[in-house]
Protein backbone atom coordinates (compact mmCIF):
# COMPACT_ATOMS: atom_id res chain seq x y z
CA UNK A 1 0.00 0.00 0.00
CA UNK A 2 1.52 3.26 -0.74
CA UNK A 3 -0.10 7.16 -0.68
CA UNK A 4 -0.71 7.12 -4.50
CA UNK A 5 -2.93 3.66 -3.84
CA UNK A 6 -4.72 5.55 -1.32
CA UNK A 7 -5.73 8.44 -3.15
CA UNK A 8 -6.60 6.43 -6.71
CA UNK A 9 -8.91 4.27 -4.35
CA UNK A 10 -10.14 7.72 -2.81
CA UNK A 11 -9.78 5.92 1.06
CA UNK A 12 -7.16 9.00 1.80
CA UNK A 13 -8.72 12.11 2.80
CA UNK A 14 -7.01 15.44 1.56
CA UNK A 15 -7.29 17.19 5.18
CA UNK A 16 -4.15 17.58 7.15
CA UNK A 17 -4.42 16.33 10.64
CA UNK A 18 -4.20 19.34 12.95
CA UNK A 19 -0.15 20.22 13.98
CA UNK A 20 0.41 22.37 16.92
CA UNK A 21 1.47 25.07 13.96
CA UNK A 22 -2.22 25.65 13.06
CA UNK A 23 -4.57 24.36 15.93
CA UNK A 24 -6.60 26.45 17.68
CA UNK A 25 -9.61 26.62 19.66
CA UNK A 26 -12.44 27.07 18.40
CA UNK A 27 -14.96 28.24 21.22
CA UNK A 28 -18.59 29.39 22.06
CA UNK A 29 -18.54 32.02 25.07
CA UNK A 30 -21.80 32.97 27.02
CA UNK A 31 -22.15 35.62 29.51
CA UNK A 32 -23.71 34.25 32.52
CA UNK A 33 -25.11 35.68 36.33
CA UNK A 34 -22.68 37.11 38.38
CA UNK A 35 -19.72 38.04 35.95
CA UNK A 36 -19.16 34.58 34.72
CA UNK A 37 -18.95 33.25 30.89
CA UNK A 38 -19.49 29.85 30.42
CA UNK A 39 -17.05 28.71 27.96
CA UNK A 40 -17.80 25.56 24.93
CA UNK A 41 -16.06 23.94 22.64
CA UNK A 42 -13.54 21.01 22.05
CA UNK A 43 -10.60 19.77 23.46
CA UNK A 44 -8.94 17.89 20.43
CA UNK A 45 -6.93 15.65 22.32
CA UNK A 46 -5.56 18.74 24.59
CA UNK A 47 -4.96 18.30 28.31
CA UNK A 48 -6.23 22.00 28.90
CA UNK A 49 -7.27 25.43 27.33
CA UNK A 50 -5.94 28.47 29.30
CA UNK A 51 -8.80 31.77 29.06
CA UNK A 52 -7.42 35.24 28.66
CA UNK A 53 -9.65 38.07 29.34
CA UNK A 54 -8.63 41.44 27.62
CA UNK A 55 -10.87 44.58 29.39
CA UNK A 56 -12.23 47.24 26.94
CA UNK A 57 -9.72 49.70 26.42
CA UNK A 58 -6.79 47.86 28.08
CA UNK A 59 -3.46 46.58 26.02
CA UNK A 60 -2.79 43.06 27.56
CA UNK A 61 -4.61 39.81 28.19
CA UNK A 62 -4.85 38.57 31.41
CA UNK A 63 -5.61 35.26 32.39
CA UNK A 64 -8.89 34.42 34.38
CA UNK A 65 -8.26 30.67 34.80
CA UNK A 66 -7.28 26.94 32.92
CA UNK A 67 -10.01 24.55 31.54
CA UNK A 68 -9.53 20.63 31.43
CA UNK A 69 -12.65 20.22 30.14
CA UNK A 70 -15.45 21.75 28.43
CA UNK A 71 -17.81 23.04 28.95
CA UNK A 72 -16.82 24.81 31.61
CA UNK A 73 -17.63 28.55 33.43
CA UNK A 74 -15.23 31.05 34.85
CA UNK A 75 -15.55 34.73 36.94
CA UNK A 76 -13.72 37.58 35.35
CA UNK A 77 -13.64 40.71 38.21
CA UNK A 78 -15.52 44.03 37.77
CA UNK A 79 -12.79 46.98 37.92
CA UNK A 80 -16.21 48.90 39.44
CA UNK A 81 -18.72 46.56 41.60
CA UNK A 82 -22.11 46.13 40.40
CA UNK A 83 -21.06 47.61 36.77
CA UNK A 84 -20.67 45.91 33.52
CA UNK A 85 -17.56 44.46 32.46
CA UNK A 86 -17.06 44.15 28.34
CA UNK A 87 -14.07 43.01 26.52
CA UNK A 88 -12.77 39.93 24.53
CA UNK A 89 -12.11 36.35 25.50
CA UNK A 90 -9.53 34.29 24.11
CA UNK A 91 -7.57 30.93 24.94
CA UNK A 92 -5.05 28.38 23.50
CA UNK A 93 -4.54 24.75 24.46
CA UNK A 94 -1.56 23.77 26.72
CA UNK A 95 -0.34 20.09 26.76
CA UNK A 96 2.06 19.08 29.58
CA UNK A 97 1.57 22.85 30.96
CA UNK A 98 3.12 24.23 28.15
CA UNK A 99 1.00 26.42 25.52
CA UNK A 100 0.43 24.26 22.23
CA UNK A 101 -0.83 25.86 18.78
CA UNK A 102 -2.71 29.41 17.97
CA UNK A 103 -4.33 31.36 19.67
CA UNK A 104 -8.29 31.08 19.50
CA UNK A 105 -10.30 34.42 17.83
CA UNK A 106 -10.70 36.84 19.88
CA UNK A 107 -14.34 36.55 21.16
CA UNK A 108 -16.29 39.65 22.38
CA UNK A 109 -18.16 39.70 26.01
CA UNK A 110 -20.13 41.56 28.49
CA UNK A 111 -20.28 40.63 31.82
CA UNK A 112 -22.92 41.59 34.75
CA UNK A 113 -24.50 41.12 38.03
Amino acid sequence: YTLAIGEDLMIVGSEAPPTPENISPQLTVESRPNYTVKISGTMKGMDAVRVEFQRKGAANFTMIGVLTSLPGELAISPQTAGEPEAGHIRAIYLRKNQPDGDYSPEYPVTVSQ
